[in-house]
């Protein structure tokens, strides 16, 4: 059996240097944001009670 190659091509990166500079101000608005979308989405998630029957009928 031959190796597989890897799926993923590495990412080189300078660990010192931050990708992206932002002024502090958007960069917490950025935050709190996405904050605000992964709690919106985990509260559809909990309320989708669809997704829950589906769920359950697979078990």
């Amino acid at each position: 059996m031959r190796p597989r190659s890897p799926r993923q091509l590495p990412m080189h990166f300078e660990h010192a240097v931050p990708a992206v500079v932002l002024p502090v101000r958007i960069a917490q608005d950025l935050v709190k944001a996405l904050a605000d979308l992964l709690l919106a989405a985990v509260v559809d998630a909990d309320n989708d009670e669809e997704r829950d029957d589906a769920h359950e009928d697979h078990r």
